[in-house]
């Protein structure tokens, strides 16, 4: 599990998003963060 990004809609949002669809979260939004 990667950390979840606070670039998006949060950091517990994000983190579940990227739990439930990992393909959907591009690596660049780790970086963002």
């Amino acid at each position: 599990m990667v950390p979840a990004p606070t670039g998006r809609s949060g950091t517990v949002r994000d983190a579940t998003t990227i739990v439930a669809r990992p393909r959907t979260a591009p690596p660049a939004d780790v970086p963002r963060a």
